[in-house]
């Protein structure tokens, strides 16, 4: 019992660090509770390296308003260096038909409707009509009805 309350001291001398400068924002989703409490402690972590480091003596706020503005600043040169002068809406566009290719076919009714209207993605080689698994031939894409 001893050697768990003099070990105690630190848990609670970082809670009490982390409660004055946090991160936190009200969320009912726990893994976001838990993203927070982790940056805080990066925070927390980051700042005490830095002041042995260094042999500076910083206030953990100038600290967190430092690694703020070195943050924002790599942030600002990234996103000018991708924009390339490109409107929004045409990398939008360009963005949305890469996203396009690499989807999978879109999932329609089977049209030979022996199957009680499963969900299809293969179309018959012969016919052209949307088939499911149920009704498709063993090897290819050949309904039921066309063979």
């Amino acid at each position: 019992m001893h050697d768990y309350n003099s070990k105690k001291v630190g848990v609670d001398l970082i809670d009490q660090m982390a409660k004055f400068y946090s991160v936190k924002a009200p969320t009912r989703r726990w893994p976001m509770q838990v993203l927070y409490n982790i940056i805080n402690l990066a925070c927390i972590n980051s700042w005490i390296l830095y002041k042995s480091v260094n042999k500076c003596n910083i206030s953990r706020r100038d600290f967190l308003i430092k690694i703020i503005e070195e943050i924002k600043s790599n942030y600002k040169k990234t996103s000018v260096s991708t924009s390339s002068g490109t409107p929004k809406s045409a990398r939008k566009r360009v963005l949305s038909q890469e996203n396009q290719e690499n989807l999978s076919p879109k999932r329609v009714s089977c049209q030979i409707r022996l199957c009680g209207n499963y969900k299809a993605t293969n179309f018959c080689s012969k016919c052209k009509k949307a088939v499911c698994g149920f009704c498709t031939k063993e090897i290819e894409s050949i309904c039921k009805k066309c063979d």
